[in-house]
């Protein structure tokens, strides 16, 4: 495709396989080519521009990410995708009242679930837990009515189900993710099922699942983690501490959920062997 069509879609495509595969550097290079090969619409290369900062925020070049963003911003003004991606870089340097601000913006013009949930987990984090709650309300809500009528459900929206879900509701969201994963078996959609498995207390089926999500070698830190805490419950103590040690060194700041409980696990793993 790229031999005989070397354009933004194509190059696109190669940078995502990189990605997946676990070639950060690759996919930045095949996302730069993209964004000089442009589109035939502004917002086309602006899109290019937030793919590209978000690679740059996992490879830690925080100022090549903001210029990327700012310039999404320039070739397609009040672009969401694009205050979405400064949301994302003020998370990954600690400044989550300014991504709050950032999130705000966002969700007034595209309520996308998935910025919704980033939205809601901002305002917890900083202690507005009303508006906080009524932004999980509503999630929950569009899970439960996908779930109920058999849609299709975002691996995000999944994830924030089995974080939500007590013991008598978990049984019904990961039949859904089972579901879902049967559609579409690909790497996000594996990882969400692990996620559920290991939520539902069958860690050793989650280890499978997380192997299949894993099994490019693909470099996401919310991936990572999950693979730490399923190993974790399965005593496997030197897997677990190695996937954390390498989803906070992508991205310290990877979840505002999760991020601060992998820092103090790894730091529990790392306090018992030295007393031992």
């Amino acid at each position: 495709m790229v031999d005989l069509k070397p354009q933004l879609s194509s190059y696109s495509r190669v940078s995502y396989l990189r990605e997946l595969h676990g070639d950060l550097p690759g996919a930045i290079d095949a996302m730069r080519m993209a964004v000089s090969a442009g589109g035939p619409q502004r917002e086309n290369t602006a899109w290019a521009r937030v793919h590209l900062g978000n690679l740059l925020i996992n490879s830690r070049d925080y100022g090549s990410a903001q210029r990327e963003y700012e310039a999404a911003l320039t070739d397609f003004p009040n672009y969401s995708h694009a205050f979405a991606g400064l949301g994302n870089l003020r998370i990954a340097q600690g400044r989550e009242r300014d991504a709050l601000d950032l999130y705000k913006r966002v969700v007034q013009t595209m309520r996308l679930p998935a910025y919704r949930i980033v939205l809601a987990d901002l305002y917890e984090a900083l202690g507005q837990h009303e508006l906080a709650n009524r932004e999980y309300a509503l999630i929950q809500e569009i899970e439960r009515f996908n779930r109920a009528n058999g849609k299709d459900t975002e691996p995000e929206i999944i994830l924030f189900a089995a974080d939500h879900a007590d013991q008598t509701e978990i049984g019904e969201v990961l039949a859904s993710a089972r579901r879902q994963f049967e559609r579409q078996p690909n790497v996000k959609m594996a990882d969400a099922l692990a996620w559920c498995l290991y939520k539902a207390h069958q860690s050793g089926s989650a280890k499978t699942a997380v192997q299949q999500a894993l099994a490019l070698g693909t470099a996401d830190p919310l991936m990572l983690y999950h693979a730490g805490m399923i190993h974790l419950s399965l005593g496997e103590r030197e897997k677990a501490r190695a996937y954390l040690t390498r989803a906070l060194a992508i991205n310290r700041h990877f979840s505002i959920r999760h991020a601060a409980e992998a820092i103090h696990v790894l730091e529990s793993l790392s306090s018992a062997d030295v007393a031992n």
